[in-house]
């Protein structure tokens, strides 16, 4: 222990007259003052910023599309027979290379089937091709439609116009908590 150090019980004496000082707040105008300067030397904007609200506008817009799934929507109504699956069908218009893109297990009491493509090139045609199967696999429905994938392009594209709404209103907030997460660590520093 160095000469000059007060003995133990000196500095317990010490450490009891800083703790029973009385804590003072500055007066409002100087506390405006200082948090004037602390506001004038925030960090700048990370050059990266632009990153950050294209990810969040890809995470935003994936989570929508998910939702909303805007593109084509086939819809037919099946009332005879014993259908157990519906399998979708889809190839661009003139073509007779039909991929698969899903299939859908019939219920006994729903007549009216739904199935959405939401994934379309803009401006093309495709024609869809819907074929049901009974409990034995044999084809009892083979139906065909062809539809335009700019029906889906307003909904698409309000998505996309939605979606980058929603990231860069969220921007300021999440520079603001990064702001807030600086500034802690400077403080204790």
């Amino acid at each position: 222990m160095p000469e000059n150090f007060p003995p133990d019980y000196e500095l317990a004496a010490l450490k009891n007259a800083v703790r029973g000082q009385v804590t003072q707040t500055p007066p409002a105008f100087v506390r405006s003052q200082v948090m004037e300067k602390i506001h004038l030397t925030q960090p700048v904007r990370p050059k990266l910023q632009w990153a950050i609200g294209m990810v969040l506008g890809l995470i935003i817009f994936a989570m929508l599309w998910r939702i909303v799934q805007p593109g084509i929507v086939i819809q037919w109504v099946w009332k005879q027979g014993d259908v157990k699956i519906f399998q979708v069908y889809r190839a661009l218009e003139g073509s007779d290379q039909f991929a698969y893109l899903s299939e859908i297990s019939a219920q006994t009491a729903l007549t009216e089937y739904t199935f959405v493509d939401p994934l379309l090139i803009p401006g093309q045609n495709y024609t869809y091709r819907i074929v049901g199967f009974d409990t034995e696999g044999i084809s009892i429905l083979d139906q065909m439609v062809t539809e335009s994938s700019l029906a889906a392009l307003p909904g698409q594209i309000a998505l996309i116009v939605a979606s980058l709404m929603i990231a860069i209103g969220l921007l300021p907030e999440l520079e603001r908590l990064a702001f807030r997460k600086t500034m802690k660590s400077e403080i204790f520093v």
